[in-house]
């Protein structure tokens, strides 16, 4: 072999591993910001004016009442998660770890205001029922109406003495969300 083959073989072997570092960066790079990406968006969930909004959607919830502009934030909010997911733009599992139970928990109990909605927009909120339909499938948690109204009243932010008056077994529900 002569030098000029071996100094191209050598050139050629230095190129490989310079594209192979720079595919490991790029990596390591986009990694590192679906990551940053999910946690700014868990860090806005429990944000003082995203807090206001959950509370307030549950306080209307509770209620009854038609008109609630703050559950559709939090829905958006949750159908934005869903978006990036679908997009591959954050990182599916940090995310489901962080929101799973609230995307499948203020999906259930939004129901009867979906099914409103739908009359109007027919795809409102598709992309995330889909999602939550997956993970109800591999989901392990008992989620009656009891704990759904258990849900909301604790997201209303009442405190553990309301919550016992408002609904039944609530403080055996308690304890079983607390061991469980």
């Amino acid at each position: 072999m002569d030098l000029a083959t071996l100094a191209a073989l050598i050139s050629g072997i230095a190129s490989l591993l310079a594209v192979i570092g720079l595919w490991v960066e790029l990596r390591r790079s986009r990694v590192a910001l679906m990551t940053e990406t999910a946690l700014r968006l868990e860090e806005r969930f429990y944000s003082p004016e995203m807090i206001a909004t959950r509370q307030s959607a549950a306080r209307k919830l509770i209620d009854g009442d038609a008109f609630n502009h703050e559950l559709s934030e939090v829905l958006d909010f949750h159908a934005t998660m869903t978006s990036l997911l679908k997009r591959r733009a954050i990182d599916r599992q940090l995310v489901l770890d962080l929101q799973e139970y609230w995307m499948i928990r203020y999906y259930l109990v939004s129901q009867p205001y979906i099914l409103e909605a739908r009359k109007y927009d027919p795809d409102s909120w598709v992309s995330l029922g889909e999602l939550v339909d997956k993970l109800m499938a591999k989901c392990n948690d008992n989620l009656t109406s009891e704990a759904l109204q258990l849900f909301l009243y604790e997201e209303a932010r009442f405190d553990q003495a309301q919550i016992a008056a408002l609904l039944p077994r609530a403080e055996e529900e308690i304890e079983l969300e607390r061991m469980g």
